[in-house]
């Protein structure tokens, strides 16, 4: 009998307002955007492997980081923070 793993992530909405000014944006969902990613690759990563190999990780992150780029994702970037500094509305 092969057992059953679930894995589950949480991002807590609460967490991430919408308030009027953002709605009101050009980009109102840079602050969604910037909590899920790259999270979300990393918790895929975690649940979809065994192998635990952070620096391997990192590096296949780099064609993630370049895709991310290409369709307009606002995200953390972990090798450069300041490439995207997180959003804050007035």
């Amino acid at each position: 009998m092969n057992p059953l793993l679930v894995f589950a992530i949480s991002l807590l909405l609460p967490v991430i307002p919408a308030p009027k000014e953002a709605r009101m944006s050009d980009r109102p969902f840079d602050r969604l955007d910037f909590m899920t990613y790259p999270r979300l690759f990393a918790f895929a990563e975690a649940a979809w492997t065994e192998r635990r190999d952070y620096p391997d990780f990192l590096g296949r992150l780099e064609n993630v980081y370049e895709w991310m780029d290409g369709i307009g994702l606002y995200y953390y970037d972990i090798r450069n923070p300041e490439h995207h500094p997180e959003p804050s509305y007035p």
